[in-house]
């Protein structure tokens, strides 16, 4: 049983996030018409999850400090995005809702529906 503790004091110490939402995403506001994620076409339409990272067509956010929504599959993160231009820098919180085979992406002032593709 040690071992297991060891391993996990390590991710954490890394500060790995491993999140129920890794995957690869289609962003239905900018395909509204969209009925599978072939629609898009590959890989500009795709958005991704991977680890902290949330992946998103203009620009990367690294999420951090994860809380947990009381009552809801869903959970609060710290976001720092860089864009294209690797200099420039926002941040802010996002939240993420898991739904069946969708994902909903609450930043302060709008939302984003989300097609899982995996």
């Amino acid at each position: 049983m040690r071992p297991i503790f060891t391993f996990a004091a390590v991710l954490l110490a890394s500060g790995a996030i491993a999140t129920p939402y890794e995957g690869n995403y289609l962003p239905l506001n900018y395909y509204p018409g969209a009925s599978s994620c072939r629609d898009a076409g590959e890989p500009q339409g795709i958005t991704s999850i991977r680890g902290d990272t949330l992946r998103m067509i203009e620009m990367p956010c690294v999420l951090s400090a994860p809380e947990p929504v009381r009552g809801m599959e869903a959970t609060l993160y710290d976001a720092l995005c860089t864009y294209s231009d690797g200099v420039s820098q926002t941040e802010g919180r996002v939240m993420l809702m898991q739904a069946p085979g969708e994902l909903w992406v609450i930043w302060d002032g709008y939302i984003e529906h989300w097609m899982r593709c995996d």
